[in-house]
């Protein structure tokens, strides 16, 4: 390409496309929308958007009787053990493993 052609090329982005300007925000306002919405991960709410439902929102009492026992110097193991005594299992029916226990008290 020629630097005549490469010159005009420049100019005639500038001319659609003016310097800091998004080409869509140019296209909205074109289109009669807004200019520009808010960009991709903006948000207005604070805290937790959306996924999965931490423990302590799922079972509050569970992740209080797991804290009362660690207060008790009881190790993640026999916690766990302890939840599944009194019928406090995981949404499989299992016990809660170690990881989950560690879980419930960092989060909380």
């Amino acid at each position: 390409m020629t630097p005549k052609a490469v010159m005009s090329r420049v100019q005639i982005s500038q001319r659609s496309n003016p310097p800091g300007v998004p080409r869509c925000a140019i296209l909205n306002r074109q289109r009669g929308r807004p200019a520009l919405s808010p960009g991709f991960g903006a948000r207005e709410v604070k805290g937790k958007m959306g996924g999965r439902k931490s423990h302590s929102e799922l079972r509050p009492n569970v992740v209080a009787l797991s804290k009362q026992l660690r207060k008790r110097q009881k190790s993640l193991r026999e916690i766990s053990r302890e939840l599944a005594a009194r019928g406090h299992l995981s949404r499989s029916g299992k016990p809660f493993t170690a990881r989950s226990v560690s879980n419930m008290l960092e989060v909380s």
